[in-house]
């Protein structure tokens, strides 16, 4: 196991080396961000000078070197827009984007779960079209679309909940919802595969037999045996739930780090979004890596097949 997990965290450290490599260089392709930061009449001494103090004007292999050893400090820089270090952006935005991406992954599992096992159980029930439909909707529509469809219906038609910020607290309801449905779907199709497949197994078959009522066969027994596949997704799922915030924040000007990025994106505000795209690759890969270790930890299989 411990070599299984130094692979693991070998192959995590390259993998964020290799994104920041590639999102550094990346951003410089875009353009100059003193020509959006300075005004129209700016003479082009005067842009020299903003340049020049903001270290844009050296090689970019030193920027990029000077960048790296940042990081190794954990030093991200300053907003060349905001001129304020960039961990303040990202930590201010921080916490609405957890809350966003948090409320988003309960909201699929207590809709995605229950689903799933009534699509499983109760399969050839005429009335299973309606499940199979909404959990295909869920997979189906893109995020920005259903996000302005829950806008227009529950904020401007309906009147019932805000279009946009977080203001108040059922805020969070639409762009959760927007957010959630393709892990609500993700979550539905894994159970009803898993509790379909437990279905087949020798000791429901006996349960049967014995007449142990449907419900309790349910409860203690097949839940608890399909729910291992999903506790190893739920690590992937909320990585996927943190790089969709991005569309979802921005719909609904969710004020979380997917519209800082966004923003900054916009702005050329190279350091920000550095910084942003380095906390959510080290997120994800360091959640990947969980789930690894998971996936490891429940079937030895894994780490002999994969030379752990």
């Amino acid at each position: 196991m411990g070599a299984f997990i130094l692979k693991r965290l070998f192959q995590a450290f390259i993998a964020v080396f290799g994104v920041l490599t590639f999102v550094f260089f990346l951003q410089r392709l875009t353009g100059d961000p003193v020509a959006l930061l300075a005004p129209v009449n700016t003479t082009a001494e005067d842009l020299e000078r903003i340049r020049h103090s903001l270290g844009l004007d050296r090689p970019l292999i030193v920027q990029y070197l000077d960048f790296l050893w940042g990081v190794v400090r954990l030093d991200l820089g300053r907003s060349l827009a905001q001129s304020i270090p960039v961990s303040d952006l990202i930590w201010s935005r921080l916490p609405y984007t957890l809350w966003l991406a948090v409320s988003s992954l309960v909201f699929a599992l207590v809709l995605g779960v229950p689903l799933g096992v009534i699509m499983a159980v109760w399969r050839r029930h005429k009335l299973m079209a309606i499940p199979s439909t909404i959990v295909l909707a869920g997979q189906s529509l893109p995020t920005f679309w259903s996000g302005i469809m829950f806008i227009l219906i529950f904020a401007v038609g309906l009147g019932w909940l805000p279009s946009s910020g977080a203001r108040t607290p059922n805020s969070v309801i639409l762009p959760m919802v927007a957010l959630g449905l393709f892990s609500m779907a993700t979550f539905a199709r894994v159970m009803r595969t898993a509790m379909i497949d437990e279905l087949s197994k020798d000791y429901i078959r006996t349960a049967r037999a014995k007449g142990v009522p449907k419900n309790a066969m349910i409860a203690r027994h097949l839940m608890r045996n399909s729910l291992i596949p999903l506790i190893t997704m739920l690590a992937l799922e909320l990585a996927n739930l943190l790089a969709g915030a991005a569309v979802v924040e921005t719909v609904f000007a969710w004020p979380g780090l997917g519209q800082l990025a966004v923003q900054s994106i916009g702005a050329r505000d190279f350091p920000v979004v550095q910084g942003v795209v380095l906390l959510g690759a080290v997120t994800a890969i360091s959640l990947n890596f969980l789930a690894d270790v998971l996936y490891g930890a429940v079937d030895p299989r894994i780490r002999v097949g994969r030379g752990g």
